[in-house]
């Protein structure tokens, strides 16, 4: 017997056996997908040195043109895989802008490949009495004695009834035939029986990003926009987890695996499909798959049909995965799947190009996102959808701090009432009522209303509980909050502010190693995420790694385009220490603040960090009267602890409608 040699290895609790492409875990086999597993064998054959992302891309994709993202997801599938080891430390770590490093101990062994098999699955029951020796030759040959001794080495006698039966042969041969057909059909129907109860219990859907057949690229808005209708048309059915179509995202360009993709996303099954879009004429194609084998579950197929019917299209997809799905939809919940915000296909278009542009989060973005979003009310002055989006880009406008308060605020307000007004089942404009009524009027109350109406409304929609859980931080409801962020997650496991929020809530909770593998591993789907650079440097400040916050400040500078300020930063750092950067970057932005606007909260940072406790708490006072929209977040940064005791800051948090809670370890 040809009996090969195998390399497998073992780290923490799992064992890797790249020639049978297992992992396993305490005897218990890990499902990976095809990439995310060899990542896994590139990283863990080199084990403690780095691995750079070219050889990685290259080893993996095989010389295919993809982007870095592809990697970032696959590393974060296999974090998400492997958890972390009994000391708290992950097994990867990121080296930035280089590649990844497998830290955990690793052992390698070499084994038989028949063996290993033979003793996994205890070669079923033809030996399953059989006891291998350890070194598997005396088990090898007593297993081909067991085999060999099924086969008989001498005819067997045939009794006198077989001549009978020879006599009868029509007879019999028919009553075979029907046996096994009977057989047949017992066992089809086994196994029909069995698919639909799978089909019945898929319960979570991930909707991948439709692709884009027009052959014109000004057309991706459309495509982009169905993905997202139709998303939001499947969230309405009761009983099935949809995940946001921004984690999908992702996907784009890894639409040649994906099952891989809605394993990664932790859901049961993947739409996956394509929109062509031709004059007046649109087709709407579509199938799911299981992401337990891979098969294709259900498909749909619309043929070429008018522009116009793009919503009957979408409706006939969502009620016929219901149907397939065996959900029973009561008359609102098939009401609310069938709802048409607008049945004005002119104004539907200007809606996708809206919010396209919307989810730049750019300030030109959001300004021409309020333009399309106008000239869809122009064209049905009843889409609620519409005013909710005015609403959204007003809130943005107001958050990033792009435009003054008392300019856009009202706007935001006003276009969610409106929508409101128009329909009051929508989840949207109640988030973003939601959000101005929390952070610029510190209506907590009236904040907290709005969004459990929102969540009410729509339970998939993960922006409203991603934003009630940074509510909740900043009132120093941290169990609370986490559970929300936890949620938003789910529903949107992709999303970068989502992650990186997660972290800067377990910092605000004082959960400091927790707040900082968490942010690692956003920067792990994305290293050139400003917002987690920044966030982990407030981390580094307050734990006391004062160099290494100053090297992820200018980081998080750079990629904002402000690589001048970036470089002195960086410069300082390295030549006179943190202190000194501070006070740099304090005077950079003293000088800057002569000729634009810079938020006062900045100022109360750099003075706080510097130990300017009057000045940081007189900046403070004017974000306040500013209504700056960072204000309320002073009641549970730990690096306004240090100003906690002043009665200036006690008056402040009263003044916000805050008690004082600055949090603790969970």
């Amino acid at each position: 017997m040809n009996v090969g040699k195998t390399i497998y290895y073992e780290f923490g609790k799992f064992r890797l056996e790249p020639t049978e492409r297992l992992l396993i875990r305490e005897d218990r086999p890990i499902p990976l997908p095809p990439r995310t597993f060899d990542t896994l064998v590139a990283l863990v054959e080199k084990s403690g040195h780095l691995v750079d992302k070219d050889h990685l891309l290259e080893r993996v994709w095989h010389g295919s043109f993809v982007e870095e993202v592809n990697l970032t997801v696959h590393i974060s599938a296999l974090r998400k895989a492997l958890g972390t080891l009994d000391d708290g430390s992950g097994f990867i770590e990121t080296v930035p802008k280089r590649g990844y490093r497998f830290t955990a101990p690793v052992k390698e062994f070499e084994g038989t490949n028949e063996i290993e098999v033979a003793r996994r699955f205890r070669l079923s029951a033809v030996n399953e009495d059989v006891e291998l020796d350890d070194e598997g030759e005396g088990g090898l040959a007593r297993t081909e004695n067991i085999r060999s001794s099924l086969v008989p080495e001498t005819p067997i006698a045939v009794p006198r009834f077989w001549n009978y039966a020879s006599r009868h042969a029509f007879k019999l041969s028919l009553i075979v035939v029907v046996g096994l057909a009977v057989a047949a059909f017992v066992i089809f129907r086994g196994k029909l029986n069995s698919s639909e109860t799978s089909v019945s219990s898929i319960r979570s859907v991930a909707v991948l990003p439709l692709k884009n057949l027009s052959g014109d690229a000004s057309d991706e808005y459309f495509s982009s926009g169905v993905t997202e209708s139709l998303t939001n048309s499947l969230s309405k059915i009761d009983g099935l987890r949809v995940i946001s179509p921004s984690a999908s995202k992702h996907f784009t360009n890894l639409q040649d695996d994906p099952v891989g993709a809605g394993k990664q996303l932790g859901v049961a099954a993947v739409l996956e499909g394509s929109v062509r879009k031709d004059g007046e004429s649109v087709r709407l194609s579509v199938r799911l798959l299981s992401t337990d084998d891979g098969r294709v579950v259900w498909a749909s197929d619309t043929n070429d049909r008018a522009l116009k019917d793009v919503f009957a299209l979408q409706d006939e997809i969502a009620l016929g995965l219901a149907e397939k799905l065996r959900i029973k939809l009561s008359a609102e919940n098939g009401t609310d799947v069938s709802r048409r915000p607008t049945q004005n296909t002119d104004a539907y278009q200007l809606y996708l190009k809206g919010r396209y542009y919307w989810n730049k989060r750019t300030q030109e973005g959001l300004t021409k996102g309020i333009e399309y979003f106008q000239q869809a009310i122009k064209a049905d002055p009843n889409y609620a959808l519409a005013y909710a989006g005015i609403a959204d880009c007003y809130a943005m406008l107001y958050s990033y701090d792009m435009m003054p308060a008392e300019i856009v605020v009202p706007k935001a307000k006003e276009a969610a009432l409106k929508a409101i007004e128009i329909d009051d089942k929508l989840a949207e404009p109640h988030c973003s009522l939601a959000y101005v009524e929390s952070d610029h009027d510190w209506n907590w109350q009236e904040a907290e209303s709005e969004y459990k109406t929102a969540i009410a409304l729509d339970p998939n929609y993960a922006t409203a509980h991603h934003w009630y859980a940074l509510t909740l931080a900043n009132q120093g409801r941290f169990d609370e909050s986490l559970r929300e962020i936890r949620l938003a997650q789910q529903l949107d496991p992709l999303s970068l502010p989502i992650n990186a929020n997660m972290g800067r809530i377990l910092f605000y909770s004082r959960q400091y190693e927790q707040a900082r593998s968490q942010l690692n591993a956003t920067l792990d789907l994305d290293e050139n995420f400003w917002g987690a650079h920044y966030k982990l440097a407030e981390l580094n400040e307050a734990t006391g790694r004062d160099k290494e916050a100053i090297q992820e400040f200018a980081r998080s500078l750079e990629l904002q385009g402000d690589t001048e300020l970036a470089e002195v930063l960086d410069k300082a750092n390295e030549e006179s220490g943190s202190t000194a950067a501070m006070r740099k970057w304090l005077e950079k932005t003293t000088e800057r603040s002569q000729k634009q606007h810079v938020t006062p909260i900045l100022f109360a940072e750099l003075d706080a960090a510097l130990g300017k406790t009057p000045q940081s708490l007189s900046w403070l006072e004017k974000a306040a009267d500013e209504r700056c929209p960072w204000i309320v977040l002073i009641n549970a940064n730990p690096n306004f602890d240090k100003l906690r005791g002043e009665p200036r800051f006690k008056a402040l948090l009263k003044r916000l409608g805050l008690t004082d809670n600055p949090g603790q370890t969970l």
